[in-house]
């Protein structure tokens, strides 16, 4: 019944409706009543709660210098949020959830890309309504390449995650390609209900209802740990995916809640 419910969602619709309010002027009266209910700290955040002209820009909210301190070592958290799954990449696939995996090829979409990441590590972290919903880089790297993939907004939260197997090769998503001096990883922004867009500094804005098409681009944008990549427009899922080369071993497990810049894995060899 919840998987019928989810699937028959207006979610298209709802996410264009609550996109547009939530920019709107009138949006930033629900600003004290979104701080109380979600718990956030608004200290943390680069500007007073009522400096923000919308709902939307509150969401998409930096925060103050040094609240997030960037660890010297290891691979990084690009975002605030909820460890969902951690491990190792197997026979191309994926664990969603208990018992439910799928496949990097399907959430790449590219097979041959897929492939060099066999073996490697992943994470999933998921962003709630109260966290920070900006993206940073997790290593040192140069930003080689972006894809954006299309598909349907079904909810990310637990629910939907435990609900909609393949899940996230059925979302819409964005793939920023790095190359590392060890290896390559591939950041996947998901997209989901009411995220309406995904925004990254190098573009295109991705306008989740109306691309159509599969879209990809060249770049040479060198990166250090810890710059900001990109943000949500609302909340939603990050997974990070590490080719084997970097010889990484995770610190964090999954169920943890980890803070952008924390460490999450290091080169077992050298660190």
């Amino acid at each position: 019944m919840r998987k019928f419910a989810l699937q028959v969602l207006p979610k298209r619709a709802l996410t264009a409706v609550v996109g547009w309010f939530s920019g709107t002027s009138v949006s930033r009266m629900l600003i004290p009543w979104y701080s109380r209910h979600y718990h956030i700290r608004i200290e943390d955040a680069e500007h007073p709660a009522n400096a923000y002209r919308s709902l939307r820009d509150f969401f998409t909210r930096r925060l103050r210098s040094n609240v997030r301190p960037i660890e010297p070592l290891g691979l990084l958290a690009p975002v605030d949020g909820l460890v969902s799954e951690v491990g190792y990449i197997s026979a191309g696939s994926l664990l969603q959830a208990k018992g439910v995996t799928y496949t990097l090829s399907a959430l790449l979409a590219d097979p041959t890309e897929a492939a060099g990441f066999e073996g490697g590590l992943y994470f999933t972290f998921y962003l709630s309504p109260r966290d920070y919903h900006r993206i940073h880089m997790p290593l040192d790297g140069t930003v080689t390449s972006w894809r954006y993939i299309p598909g349907t907004l079904y909810p990310v939260n637990p629910l939907g995650v435990r609900s909609i197997p393949g899940l996230f090769t059925k979302n819409e998503r964005l793939v920023s390609n790095v190359d590392t001096d060890h290896g390559a990883v591939a950041i996947v922004k998901v997209g989901a209900t009411v995220v309406g867009r995904i925004r990254t500094v190098y573009g295109p804005p991705v306008r989740a209802p109306r691309r159509r098409g599969v879209q990809q681009g060249i770049l040479d944008l060198q990166m250090q740990r810890g710059d900001e990549l990109g943000w949500f427009e609302m909340g939603s899922t990050v997974i990070v995916v590490v080719s084997p080369s970097l010889s990484l071993q995770p610190v964090i497990q999954r169920g943890e809640s980890v803070f952008m810049g924390q460490t999450v894995a290091i080169r077992a060899e050298t660190e």
